[in-house]
């Protein structure tokens, strides 16, 4: 059943709503260029296509080019409100705001969004062209702006190496950077500190293109649960000695590797090697 066509005002402000109807042609403009762009590289004629055909790959291409309208009020809303907290201009406000984050506020920005737009703007972005290479119009298209808010927080830990609040991030971040030194000490390779902090931003914009719920995952790891460990007081050629003993899981397991990792040496021992040790017999002797 086809449905009627609506016209919407995209704004409250009839200027700024017909800038936003023109944006409407000039994209459907820009989707039908980079389809005979695309056609063109990949050898194509559009004559090749039916008219219904050309059109819905003009439309869909033209979906994800709005996409960059996200980008584009990030951008846009993070220079404004560097240009008011610069000036100073909340606080001559003559609503009387006690705070930028108030003023922000009574705009429809909430204060998570306020903190992320301000993180993204003056640390994120800039970072991102002057340290990675990656196009940020591609990359906001590939991450898209509820991964980018979600990214935030864990971003900037990197970027600035400053310690955030939250103790999420906190053991993300740590988890990261103590597989990255193990990696790299296994490998014999000597990183610094902002080596490995480059890379934990290389590997957060990677997680960043799966989807919302499965970056959660990935950055938000679940605490892991206290391990029990067995101390055996031992006299061993004179000498007090003290035996561990412990039983993990996998995670617990991965857990003493990323943190003990540079001082233990862990060797795989079958139940049936390990009972005719040294160990196994101290035990039968015990028992």
């Amino acid at each position: 059943m086809n449905q009627t066509m609506l016209t919407l005002p995209a704004s409250s402000n009839a200027m700024m709503a017909n800038s936003l109807e023109r944006f409407e042609e000039q994209s459907e403009r820009a989707a039908r260029q980079n389809l005979d762009m695309a056609l063109t590289a990949a050898g194509a004629s559009p004559e090749a296509y039916t008219q219904p055909e050309i059109r819905a790959m003009i439309k869909l291409e033209q979906l994800k080019l709005i996409g960059d309208l996200g980008l584009a009020e990030v951008l846009l809303r993070g220079k404004i409100i560097q240009q008011i907290e610069n000036e100073g201009l909340w606080a001559v406000h003559p609503n009387q705001y006690q705070s930028m984050q108030e003023a922000a506020k009574a705009q429809g920005i909430s204060v998570s969004e306020y903190s992320d737009i301000r993180q993204l703007y003056n640390i994120v972005f800039p970072y991102i062209v002057e340290n990675t290479g990656a196009n940020l119009a591609l990359l906001w298209e590939e991450i898209g702006k509820s991964n980018f808010r979600e990214l935030t927080p864990y971003l900037v830990r990197a970027i600035t190496g400053e310690t955030n609040q939250s103790q999420n991030v906190e053991r993300s971040f740590t988890a990261m950077m103590e597989d990255i030194a193990a990696t790299a000490q296994a490998s014999g390779i000597e990183m610094t500190d902002q080596e490995m902090r480059h890379q934990v931003v290389e590997q957060l914009l990677e997680a960043g293109q799966l989807t919302n719920r499965q970056l959660r995952v990935r950055i938000r790891p679940e605490r892991s649960s206290s391990i029990t460990v067995h101390v055996v007081d031992y006299q061993h050629n004179g000498t007090s000695r003290k035996i561990l003993v412990s039983m993990v899981d996998e995670r617990q397991y991965a857990f003493l590797q990323r943190r003990l990792g540079s001082n233990f040496q862990f060797r795989s021992t079958q139940m049936a090697e390990l009972a005719q040790s040294h160990f196994g017999r101290m035990i039968n002797e015990a028992s």
